[in-house]
């Protein structure tokens, strides 16, 4: 069974992930059940390690560039929303 991630296009592109707009959410954010779209269950699943390594690179890219205070211009770092979330990314060790 596919995903059905192609069907999700009316443009024929497919959609992806985009980390700019991660949030951090801890067991304390979390309140009732749950749900999500069971292809894009599906397709998560799928793609788990690669998703987990991709994103594990942005943040240390984003990380990395607040704190040498580089590349703070580019869209990914400027409008991401792990801004407020640097509290917390200080505390990450992103190098496991």
């Amino acid at each position: 069974m596919e995903s059905g991630r192609k069907s999700f296009s009316t443009t024929g592109r497919i959609p992806a992930l985009d980390f700019a707009k991660a949030v951090i959410v801890t067991e304390d954010d979390i309140g009732d059940v749950t749900r999500i779209d069971a292809n894009e269950f599906k397709e998560l699943q799928d793609h788990f390690r690669e998703i987990e390594t991709k994103f594990l690179n942005y943040l240390r890219y984003y990380v990395n560039s607040i704190n040498t205070q580089t590349n703070l211009d580019a869209p990914e770092i400027k409008y991401s929303s792990l801004q407020y979330f640097m509290d917390t990314l200080v505390e990450m060790d992103l190098e496991k």
